[in-house]
């Protein structure tokens, strides 16, 4: 639904949070005032994708404010990525891969320790609620993994688990953000048509592969356009490569399993991710005393992301969740998928959700 004046992106999605809870907690609605809210027996986990830059941090950062009678607990992706040593490792381990020469893409996570940090919270709120009287909640703390982007000249490294961030339990809401996060992988057959077809320039295959999909995409965009540095990215590797980089993929089903409802940040072009991320590092450098990665660096790592963003294209034309709609209702996810479109100011362009 386009408006004249934009609503902000930070609003739209409180308001549409408030309403999957509310229906997940069969609430007739939440209260205004500072009133408590009862604590679901499993957290309501929301999904959030995004490309590098488009503000997913700055949403989650603002999610409290407009939610106040909501308990929210944010997890990153960011934060699960393999240590320096493990990267390191990883790096020699496919020496003749430069898609996996540093953090970012698929493979590059330890995703072990993500679902089992969920497992953790999940077990720690029931052992709150457990320990909770009326009108007296009892609290558990634990520890999440916390990853510092800035060290090793920008390589990045997790930190040890005396820095790691402590956390209340129980919450009503889970927030896991990520770049990558509802990408899907591609059957091998699919991923080497693509492939060829853009090394050969075969605009046939290139237009199959970017055709509307089961999801509703508004008219101003133009997911063909959109898609074009992703695509001639893919190009300049070889499909062994990018492969390996779609085998990874398939194992984030892991954290997709955990997610009831899911937000798609959707970019008008993926071109405006050097211009964001650029933005993100120069915030990075003045935060950290100087480290961080220099300008053309950051040139270099998106350069490396962007062959990633070929399996954004089932997430843009199919969505995160099953789109036969008795698949849907007996899952519980009818209506839980929303996609807001931004353009390169990151304002809102068009909202939908299905």
């Amino acid at each position: 639904m386009a408006t004249s004046q934009a609503p902000r992106v930070d609003e739209v999605i409180s308001r549409q949070i408030v309403a999957w809870f509310s229906e997940y907690e069969q609430l007739k609605e939440l209260p205004n005032d500072d009133s408590p809210v009862p604590f679901p027996s499993v957290p309501f986990v929301v999904g959030v994708s995004g490309p590098q830059g488009i503000g997913k941090t700055t949403l989650t950062t603002a999610l409290p404010t407009h939610l106040p009678n909501l308990n929210i607990l944010t997890l990153s992706i960011d934060d699960f990525y393999l240590t320096y040593e493990e990267q390191r490792a990883l790096s020699e381990r496919y020496k003749g891969n430069p898609l996996l020469n540093g953090r970012g893409l698929p493979g590059t996570h330890d995703l072990c320790l993500a679902v089992q940090t969920f497992h953790n919270i999940f077990a720690k709120h029931k052992e709150a609620l457990a320990s909770s009287t009326r009108g007296n909640v009892h609290h558990e703390e634990l520890l999440l993994p916390q990853y510092d982007k800035s060290l090793h000249n920008g390589r990045g490294d997790r930190l040890p688990p005396d820095q790691w961030l402590r956390a209340k339990v129980p919450v009503h809401v889970i927030v896991l953000e990520g770049w990558c996060l509802g990408f899907q992988p591609l059957p091998e057959q699919a991923l080497a048509e693509i492939h060829e077809g853009v090394r050969a320039h075969s605009q046939c295959v290139v237009d199959d592969f970017c055709s509307v999909g089961a999801t509703p995409l508004p008219n101003c965009f133009n997911f063909k356009a959109a898609m074009q540095p992703a695509l001639e990215s893919l190009a300049g590797y070889p499909l062994s490569l990018v492969s390996t980089i779609n085998a990874a993929l398939a194992d984030f089903h892991q954290m997709h399993n955990l997610c009831s409802a899911f937000i798609h940040l959707l970019p008008t072009s993926l071109s405006l991710i050097y211009s964001w991320r650029l933005e993100q590092e120069h915030t990075t450098r003045r935060r950290s005393g100087g480290n961080g990665m220099a300008d053309e660096e950051v040139q270099r790592f998106i350069d490396r992301f962007m062959p990633g963003y070929v399996f954004m294209a089932g997430l843009v034309k199919n969505g995160f969740f099953p789109r036969s709609q008795s698949e849907a209702i007996h899952r519980g996810v009818e209506d839980r998928e929303m996609r807001v479109l931004l353009d390169e100011r990151r304002t809102i362009v068009d909202w939908v959700v299905f």
